[in-house]
């Protein structure tokens, strides 16, 4: 089976200032991560874990043996780390082709909330890179240089969603 990763960024012209958040028109066009940036996706670390609730309280008296809880109607979670390690390699005889494919895929993803879609898991996350790439290996192989980057995002939501948009 060819599975299949997708990322879409919101435009910054459309982000509210009063609610803070974006209007519906800010998502972009959804793009193949692989085919846009010459990349293999290698792995996604953290897309199926779940931050640690936020706003579940409980307490304990010592005059009873129940456990008083309050549970909002919807339940918060803490932001997890993810990563995303992509392998870029020259799309012709151009080793140069392989920074610039790297450089684009960054600027892609600086500074936007991003959507992160696949079709192995069929989930969806939303994210926003935190941190800076980090060059996790450089291999020249059959007279072609190829790097392996790993970018570190910030989970928005403290989880991922069951269902893609993508099929």
């Amino acid at each position: 089976m060819n599975y299949k990763f997708y990322i879409q960024k919101y435009s910054r012209k459309h982000w509210n200032k009063e609610t803070s958040q974006y209007d519906e028109e800010a998502k972009g066009e959804l793009i193949d991560i692989e085919a846009r940036f010459k990349c293999k996706y290698v792995k996604f670390e953290g897309l199926s874990e779940t931050g640690k609730v936020k706003n579940i309280y409980t307490e304990t008296y010592a005059e009873t043996e129940e456990l008083r809880v309050y549970i909002p109607d919807e339940v918060l979670y803490e932001n997890t780390d993810l990563s995303l390690t992509l392998l870029f390699a020259p799309d012709s005889t151009n080793d140069s082709d392989v920074q610039n494919n790297e450089r684009a895929f960054f600027e892609y993803v600086s500074g936007h909330k991003i959507e992160y879609h696949d079709t192995f898991r069929n989930r969806y996350v939303s994210l926003l890179l935190i941190n800076k790439p980090e060059v996790v290996g450089e291999v020249l192989y059959g007279g072609s240089r190829y790097r392996e980057v790993k970018y570190t995002f910030k989970n928005i939501y403290g989880r991922s969603f069951a269902t893609s948009k993508i099929s």
